[in-house]
């Protein structure tokens, strides 16, 4: 490679056949003046460069250069200002850096949830849910963590966190399935808050290791005696419009046992009839279900003396009624179904009865009739068989029950 100076006064620059003007860049500005002044002062041929140069010169290896008419080489020891980079497309431009490598930017970590945090991932978890239950059920179990969250030192958002709360749970002589669905309920906390950049997946995959509780044994539910299903049946005053509705709600929930829910978005397009038995067909229940329930005579009756005197012909079945009578408003809450069981049930003297345990009474009376479990299984909905066992309790039987005749109760013969 060959490079020619011509008049370094000018700084003019000849590079295979492109003249440059070296004014445009400091570097080589300042190596011809250093050229110049160590032509006049070294000792040797004007060509020799000195060797005070500085350091950030590179090296030229066998460059051909004329300064001042004197030509030379030079070899690999001499250095050079930067310009084999810098003289490219015919204009100066100035040296790149060398590059670097790229180094991994270091993420920080997330482990701990702040109060902002929690409400997002909460927000996401509520907004993933579809029913109304299970949203109100999830908030308050996510609050109940929030709250005893924040009271605790702020360790990582991790396993220990969470076995802490579990432990707390316990220590509350909470349910086992209380206590699994508190910790559900984190699970899915954790995960949202994952899925938004706000916790270490390794966290979050932690925390779902947490083991729930276990159940030890099986509780066993309440239900109704036929004599006390008739009592709660004619404790409502049906002489009166509230009296029939009461009435016919009971019916419902005794002879067809639905839920709450279900019962308050019975519609009257619901009652049909289907191989000439009235039925309420294609009924939404729990988690988006769809079942036949067929309705008894007897409650058909009680559900259309209702109607005739409130004069419904569409839309919803059960309505508001005022202390006067007069039927009011689309539709009635959940809080009042439970308000008319729980006053019917004082007037049959009958403790402790929840409309849940009507809609197990009415599992309960149909096995004792006769019925299959198979039917009794649709007649409810349940996904299961395990669960309409535990409606009815078959594992375990309190009527006629194995320690009833042991031979040593008081007045019995011993031989």
């Amino acid at each position: 490679m060959s490079l020619i100076f011509n008049n370094p006064d000018s700084r003019l620059i000849r590079f295979r056949g492109y003249e440059f003007d070296g004014g445009h860049c400091p570097v080589l500005r300042a190596a011809f003046t250093n050229l110049r002044q160590s032509s006049r002062t070294e000792t040797g041929p004007p060509h020799s460069l000195p060797s005070r140069f500085p350091e950030k010169w590179f090296r030229a290896k066998n460059a051909d250069i004329l300064i001042n008419g004197v030509r030379g080489n030079f070899q690999c020891g001499c250095r050079l200002p930067i310009i084999w980079g810098s003289i490219m497309a015919g204009r100066f431009r100035e040296t790149a850096p060398m590059p670097k490598k790229p180094t991994a930017k270091r993420c920080s970590v997330k482990n701990t949830l702040r109060l902002p945090d929690l409400d997002h991932s909460k927000t996401s978890v509520l907004q993933s849910l579809s029913s109304v239950a299970s949203k109100r059920t999830y908030s308050f179990a996510i609050n109940d963590f929030i709250a005893w969250y924040c009271s605790e030192p702020r360790l990582a958002s991790g396993r220990t966190v969470v076995l802490r709360y579990r432990y707390e749970l316990e220590a509350r002589r909470l349910a086992p399935a209380t206590i699994n669905l508190r910790l559900a309920a984190v699970r899915r906390l954790a995960y949202e808050a994952a899925d938004n950049d706000l916790l270490s997946p390794d966290l979050a995959a932690s925390i779902r290791r947490v083991k729930g509780a276990k159940k030890l044994g099986t509780r066993l539910g309440n239900w109704l005696t036929c004599a006390q299903g008739r009592r709660l049946l004619d404790a409502p005053n049906r002489g009166e419009t509230k009296g029939k509705r009461d009435h016919a709600i009971l019916a419902i929930l005794l002879g067809c046992g639905l839920r709450r829910a279900e019962l308050i978005s019975l519609k009257l397009a619901h009652l049909q009839q289907r191989d000439e038995h009235w039925a309420i067909v294609d009924l939404f229940g729990k988690g988006g279900h769809v079942r036949t329930v067929p309705v008894p005579g007897w409650v058909k009756a009680a559900v259309d003396k209702w109607l005739a005197v409130a004069q419904i012909e569409d839309g919803l079945v059960f309505r508001c009624v005022t202390h006067s009578g007069t039927v009011w408003g689309s539709g009635i809450s959940e809080k009042v179904v439970w308000w008319v069981v729980r006053q019917c049930a004082r007037k049959a003297a009958i403790d402790k009865v929840a409309p849940h345990e009507l809609r197990r009474t009415c599992a309960r009376l149909c096995h004792s009739a006769g019925g299959e479990l198979e039917q009794i299984q649709f007649l409810l909905g349940h996904r299961s068989v395990e669960t309409t066992e535990r409606y009815l309790g078959s594992r375990q039987r309190i009527v006629h029950a194995v320690n009833d005749k042991l031979g040593i109760e008081p007045g019995t013969d011993p031989g």
